[in-house]
């Protein structure tokens, strides 16, 4: 059975260091082990799931017949940002595991559909330690093992950390070196804290990943493209005019669904930002990437836009799907009339 929490918490409560720890340097993708035996570390991860604004969904493994509810509850928080957190986990094979190994191992980022994904964190306890390396007997499939953190506590230095060692035997040396590196100076060997590392110990190409999209979001040309959309649809002749003549948009590049700025605004029928984006040097003529329809044929039945765009240079006697502008059957009676009309004094 689920249980859905968000606690209260008294002002001195402090979160166990190795479960901040573990959150601090894992991703949405990574499955954080921690041991039971060390402690029941629930209130540590609610606590630091309410700063993220987060619910924590538990679950005891061990209880249920399916763990396709736990799998929908995945599928829900890595859209919502709400936290799992799952204990008894070594109490069951793990053939259980491997659907929510590959749910968690094909997470992409898309923060523009599902903002709070990067939040989402997902916990599984075992009763007792295990050997990360050994060859048989893992809770755990092997995809699931190859992304997950353990985070155990230890009287000397708070926490310890254990990553499964790479099986590739460059990165299997490049491991064994780092861990050797540590004990000379008298570190944890798997601690991961280094303080001349700065990437996070999971998850570095999610991450850029979604920072990349961000900037791309936030860059000055998507930013103008932006702001082309919004003038082209509320037919803001100074804006788009600004825009052009400043060099921020390119009238010949594709703006939006794969169309420039003036097929867009004719495909929307807009014929205040069409006569606009025409005196700018807009092309009447180019083709459409998608289908190759220049903007005479895109269904016209405004008598008004097809008197702009012959005014703006379309060439009548240009053709597509066989047929000419005042022949297509996309275009209305009438325009097609005026179209063979103007035509016939060209």
């Amino acid at each position: 059975m689920a249980m859905r929490t968000t606690s209260d918490f008294s002002a001195d409560f402090s979160p166990l260091e190795y479960v901040e720890r573990a959150v601090k340097n894992s991703d949405c993708r990574t499955p954080i082990i921690f041991v039971q035996e060390d402690g029941d570390p629930f209130r540590s991860v609610c606590y630091l799931a309410k700063e993220q604004d987060s619910a924590v969904w538990s679950f005891d493994v061990a209880q249920l017949n399916s763990v396709q509810n736990i799998e929908d509850y995945i599928e829900v928080g890595v859209n919502n940002g709400d936290w799992v957190y799952i204990i008894n986990c070594d109490l069951v094979g793990e053939s259980h595991f491997r659907d929510i190994a590959r749910t968690l191992y094909h997470i992409l980022p898309e923060p523009n559909l599902y903002p709070r994904r990067e939040v989402f964190r997902c916990f599984f306890g075992v009763t007792m330690p295990f050997d990360l390396n050994a060859p048989v007997g893992l809770p755990f499939p092997p995809l699931f093992m190859h992304a997950a953190l353990v985070a155990r506590p230890t009287a000397a230095q708070g926490s310890k950390w254990s990553r499964i060692m790479p099986a590739d035997k460059p990165l299997f040396s490049a491991a064994v070196l780092k861990h050797q590196k540590r004990r000379e100076v008298g570190r944890d060997s798997d601690s991961e804290s280094d303080l001349e590392e700065t990437d996070r110990i999971s998850g570095v190409i999610f991450h850029r990943a979604a920072e990349r999209n961000c900037d791309i979001e936030q860059s000055t040309v998507t930013l103008a493209r932006h702001q082309m959309v919004k003038a082209i649809n509320e037919q803001d002749d100074p804006l788009m005019r600004s825009l052009v003549s400043s060099g921020e948009v390119d009238l010949s590049r594709k703006l939006k669904e794969g169309m420039t700025p003036v097929q867009y605004a004719c495909c929307k029928q807009l014929t205040k930002s069409v006569r606009t984006l025409l005196s700018l040097g807009a092309d009447p003529d180019a083709p459409r990437e998608s289908d190759g329809r220049p903007p005479l044929f895109m269904s016209i039945d405004d008598m008004e836009l097809a008197k702009v765009l012959v005014e703006g240079g379309a060439n009548l006697f240009s053709k597509f799907e066989g047929y000419r502008a005042d022949s297509h059957p996309d275009n209305a009676p009438d325009v097609a009339a005026y179209f063979a009309e103007e035509r016939q004094w060209m």
